[in-house]
């Protein structure tokens, strides 16, 4: 596939900023993800001004390194550095274990009381298409269950000491995609309705469920997403900003195209084009092909040879790109795009008075808890929306007296 077959230049988005890795971690995701000489070379550029001491590493590419050991490894490389890596590898191997325990138990409870599940990312990853259960670190496990069976699964889970850590539950299911349970001993994972918050519909799922397949944890039994579904949700739910830098979301997509698993392209598009996804997929799969040489087959530009992007769409990418000017992100101004945005996903589906209706109801949810006067986001998300005219008043003087001169 030529370097121009799937986004032109223009459509293309900078490597840098909210949603791409920079130059180093791109070089550690390199040393991590490819083969041969191109993954040595990697490796070498990167320890020659790097240590691979945690406190010195942003925690995105910390959780790297088990995964650069076994590529090392299985490349029969031998260097000061393994003795460092292996440890690594083990801590997280360990860890993994003990979440993967945890999740058989929840798993195997819920099933028997009849509440269908699903394993989201990680602990899917590591069984599927990593085969390692060492080299994908995870914080904690997410369980997918149908919409339909939120409330249930959450009474259930209740009833042996799994709580949400949010109190406002209701309002959890009506307006997110996913909560946070903890158990009173205090571990946590995260209880999952929808997929991704890019589909909040009642039957955004369906189509995951049908081409899920069979995935045994210890002695549960669950299911997971199929390869095509996996690709689209690891770049989709990767590709947004975050406090700590969410890189993993491309060695997780090779991980998937590398483990021999068939990707139906045709339902890729169609999935991503339902879920109105498709600039953020076919951007992410092209940098995928041109930074770490993905197999992706010529069939693939098909994907996004056609691409019109809805409005929200391009919103959403402007807006997330936008996220990674720090200064961006302190201002008050930026939560007005992000709330009308993240309300247009919610109330996708519905007619224009239900989305009016139903407007207030989410502003009070989005806006619990902050210390900015609601009224004044509301202001802003109604200028967005275009509801309010802004209003451009004559300049007042200065109240109090002039300011004393320096001098």
């Amino acid at each position: 596939m030529s370097h121009g077959s799937i986004l032109s230049r223009s459509q293309r988005a900078p490597e840098s900023g909210a949603l791409w890795p920079s130059p180093d971690q791109e070089l550690l995701l390199r040393a991590a993800t490819l083969r041969g000489e191109p993954a040595l070379a990697a490796w070498r550029a990167w320890t020659s001004r790097h240590d691979l001491i945690e406190s010195h590493l942003d925690r995105g590419s910390f959780r790297l390194l088990p995964l650069v050991y076994k590529n090392l490894v299985a490349h029969g490389i031998d260097e000061p550095h393994l003795p460092r890596l292996k440890g690594i590898y083990r801590y997280w191997w360990c860890s993994n274990q003990d979440l993967l325990y945890q999740a058989a138990g929840l798993v195997e409870h819920l099933e028997a009381t009849g509440i269908r599940t699903l394993v989201l990312k990680g602990a899917a990853l590591s069984a599927v298409h990593y085969r390692d259960m060492g080299v994908r670190p995870m914080a904690d496990v997410d369980v997918l269950v149908p919409f339909e069976q939120a409330h249930a699964a959450s009474a259930s889970l209740a009833r042996i000491g799994w709580r949400p850590v949010k109190p406002w539950l209701e309002d959890e299911i009506r307006y997110r995609h996913s909560t946070p349970i903890v158990s009173r001993a205090g571990k946590e994972f995260d209880l999952h309705w929808h997929s991704l918050r890019e589909g909040m519909r009642v039957d955004s799922d369906d189509r995951f469920w049908q081409r899920s397949v069979p995935l045994p944890i210890l002695h549960a039994r669950s299911r997971c997403l199929g390869a095509t579904d996996a690709l689209l949700h690891a770049v989709v739910h990767g590709m947004r900003w975050n406090e700590e830098p969410a890189i993993r979301w491309i060695a997780d997509a090779m991980a998937i195209l590398h483990s021999g698993h068939p990707i139906d392209w045709e339902a890729l598009r169609e999935e991503a084009q339902a879920r109105r996804v498709q600039l953020r997929l076919a951007r992410g799969l092209e940098y995928l092909r041109r930074a770490f040489d993905a197999p992706l087959p010529s069939t693939a530009g098909r994907l996004v040879g056609a691409v019109r992007p809805s409005p929200i769409e391009r919103l959403e990418f402007r807006y997330l790109g936008a996220r990674s000017n720090p200064e961006n992100r302190k201002r008050a101004l930026q939560m007005g795009p992000m709330i009308a945005l993240e309300y247009l996903r919610v109330s996708s589906g519905r007619n224009l008075p239900r989305k009016i209706t139903g407007l207030p109801g989410f502003l009070r949810y989005r806006l619990r808890g902050r210390h900015e006067p609601a009224v004044v986001v509301v202001r802003k998300v109604a200028h967005l929306l275009g509801l309010v005219p802004r209003r451009r008043g004559p300049q007042r003087p200065p109240i109090g007296p002039p300011a004393l001169s320096s001098r």
